[in-house]
């Protein structure tokens, strides 16, 4: 049992070093958030752009374009079209749409600033082949010609040197599609700092090397696994992962080129449909091995029927193949969603490693859509099913050696089973013995011990008051946690806030009560409890709402009290503490005249709790600094307080304000935010 428990760990620690590794090197690389320039008429202006400081630049935006022409075709005379990089598809040549099979030249000149540095281009991706002519001389990716078989069809992303020293190029760029239901440049080309450029297509084969070797070792070594002790599960696994290290190397940067650099694009294209459709039914048979009863036979031979007979495909000339394949895309869409529903019924009838799975296939759905959505919109072949492959891998991984560690372990435990169980049973008389000596020393000791438990639990109920009020303030914290100490600022303004006015006529018979006070205390944090329901691209936006969004924003009132409306419906009793905060949540951000929401309630009509707390948090969010502003000075914070006397706050509690102004100075300062 202990050689295969080491066996599990030992594994388990190889694929999280793995995993790990891939990430970190996926992750090293950072562009610059610094927009863009656009090529405008054929013209890209990069006299302002210092490729030391900005990074590279994408050759994106309008280039000249020559439909059916190659440049010796091409005359002084001839008016140019312009047309947007992505495939050319939808260029209209004499109002109609060109489709994607055909030939063309582009252009595009690229004024650059006075520089000595080394500059490099890498060349983009061109369906499916491409002349490029620069002042330095020609390059052929591939063979482009007039018609078909006279055309050599080659994608790949090469890097070229740049001339140093002048002011503008002019790129050249002859193109022919034969062989792909879309045509033209796919990918722009990259301009940067040669060695730079280099450097970092260095790293991005480095990492896809990575995932093809990570690949590769997970299929060999659970095909091994499954020779020692034959399993379907773990056979259909290591089938899984090597079809997918097979995808990974003709895919993203394309390693394949580094030992077939001239090898023809519709070899690549149906060796990739075939991993395709080859791995979708793989995963069928996984999944049925994994978990039989909730997926069942009949259901996988459909998936698995499916992916065969688009297999036969790949028969067909390469273009009807390129297009046929968006009929395979969207039923494997719906296959990851299968896979979901299959883990989450797994998960909750309590199938063991079914936690593990689910985890695993999200993360690898997530890639799924990424790279299907790149295949159909610009028919671009992506890594990113690769990158979400390693983290479901990893979790498979886990799944399948923690099967195979329980088979092996459970063959040992049941040569042993016969004697540990009369040796249990002996041990279970024993403790039930001394279990009953136990309980009679209990009973003598009850009585003396029940004063201390009634003690105890009273100390239990303010501490699960604490705990709670706590835990839900954090809840909001995580959700918008750009204020800082927001909270407890406010915290203490609202105590300071109500001493002042427990004397006050008006406000004595609530105020006047040490208790009401700490509650009002403990329940401030609760305020905007209601943001957690808030959807992240509104709660989160740096600048102004719009008027839909801050209707929305402004449900957070009703959010929040109805949140602990319902927790105490579920311990079905009303609780003190939480009356304050319903109030405080609920009515904070009503106004004095009645403009409030989200009642629109006025004067009296408003909770004392919700006057206290809306005078507070005007008071924080003026002096504090915020994404989309800066803090105000305290005197102008007072200012706007007193402006608002009569109309946003009760006139009185403004006058106790200005009282105490100094104390709520003294504490905005004690409790400041830092900002790194």
């Amino acid at each position: 049992m202990r050689t295969h428990r080491y066996l599990f760990v030992r594994s388990l620690i190889v694929l999280l070093s793995i995993f790990l590794a891939t990430f970190f090197v996926a992750c090293s690389h950072q562009n610059s958030n610094k927009p863009h320039p656009q090529a405008i008429k054929g013209v890209i202006d990069l006299t302002t752009w210092d490729f030391e400081k900005d990074g590279q630049v994408k050759l994106d935006g309008e280039w000249e374009f020559y439909w059916q022409k190659f440049k010796e075709d091409i005359k002084p005379s001839d008016k140019a079209g312009f047309v947007q990089t992505g495939a050319w598809n939808s260029y209209r040549d004499k109002g109609t749409a060109i489709g994607g099979l055909g030939y063309g030249t582009y252009k595009l000149k690229i004024l650059l600033r006075q520089s000595s540095q080394n500059l490099a281009m890498r060349t983009g991706y061109w369906n499916t082949s491409a002349k490029i002519y620069l002042p330095t001389g020609r390059h052929n990716i591939g063979y482009p010609g007039r018609i078909r078989t006279d055309t050599q069809p080659i994608s790949r992303n090469d890097i070229l040197d740049l001339e140093m020293g002048v002011q503008s190029i002019v790129i050249t760029v002859e193109t022919a599609n034969f062989f792909h239901h879309r045509g033209g440049m796919l990918a722009a080309p990259v301009i940067d700092i040669a060695e730079r450029l280099r450097t970092d297509v260095s790293r991005n084969r480095l990492w896809q090397g990575m995932l093809l070797a990570a690949f590769l070792f997970f299929g060999l070594y659970h095909f091994g696994l499954h020779l020692i002790r034959r399993d379907r599960a773990t056979f259909w696994f290591a089938m899984f992962c090597i079809l997918f290290a097979l995808r990974t190397a003709i895919t993203g940067e394309k390693v394949v080129h580094l030992w077939f650099p001239d090898i023809d694009f519709r070899i690549l294209m149906l060796f990739e449909y075939l991993c395709m459709f080859l791995t979708v039914a793989s995963d069928a048979m996984l999944l049925h091995s994994l978990f039989p009863n909730e997926f069942p036979r009949r259901i996988r031979n459909i998936v698995v029927g499916y992916c065969l007979a688009y297999c036969t495909t790949i028969i067909l000339p390469i273009e009807l193949c390129s297009q046929a394949i968006i009929g395979f895309q969207i039923p494997m869409v719906i296959f990851v969603f299968v896979n979901i529903a299959v883990a989450i019924r797994a998960v909750l009838r309590r199938k063991p490693t079914s936690t593990t799975y689910l985890f695993g296939f999200l993360i690898l759905a997530a890639g799924i859509f990424a790279d299907t959505a790149m295949s159909i919109l610009f028919s671009l072949s992506t890594p990113f099913i690769s990158i979400g492959l390693v983290g479901f891998i990893f979790a498979q991984g886990i799944v399948i050696l923690r099967r195979f560690a329980l088979a092996l372990q459970t063959s040992e435990d049941l040569t042993v089973h016969l004697e540990q169980k009369v040796e249990d049973r002996t041990n279970e008389i024993t403790k039930q013995k001394e279990e009953i000596e136990r309980m009679s020393d209990c009973l003598k000791d009850q009585n003396t011990s029940l004063e201390a438990e009634v003690q105890r639990r009273t100390q239990e109920v303010l501490a699960v008051q604490e705990v709670t009020i706590l835990a839900m303030t954090s809840l909001a914290e995580t959700r918008d946690n750009d204020t800082g100490n927001h909270i407890r600022r406010t915290q203490l303004y609202v105590r300071a806030l109500a001493e002042k006015l427990r004397r006050h006529p008006r406000f004595s018979n609530f105020l006047d009560d040490d208790k009401n006070i700490d509650l009002l205390f403990k329940s401030a944090p609760l305020h905007d409890i209601g943001k957690v329901g808030i959807p992240d691209h509104i709660l989160l936006k740096p600048g102004r709402f719009t008027e839909e969004e801050f209707e929305i924003m402004k449900t957070h009132c009703k959010l929040g009290r109805d949140a602990i409306i319902a927790a105490e419906r579920r311990l079905g009793l009303e609780l003190p503490f939480l009356s304050f905060a319903k109030e405080i949540a609920y009515a904070h951000q009503e106004k004095w005249d009645g403009t409030g929401y989200p009642e629109g309630l006025a004067c009296d009509d408003i909770p004392i709790s919700g006057r206290l707390m809306a005078l507070a948090d005007v008071y924080d969010a003026l002096i504090c600094r915020r994404v989309y502003k800066e803090g105000l000075p305290h005197e102008k914070a007072v200012e706007i307080i007193m402006q608002g006397k009569g109309t946003h706050f009760d006139p009185d509690m403004v006058d106790a304000f200005m009282d105490i102004a100094d104390e709520f100075n003294q504490i905005s300062k004690h409790y400041e935010d830092t900002y790194e």
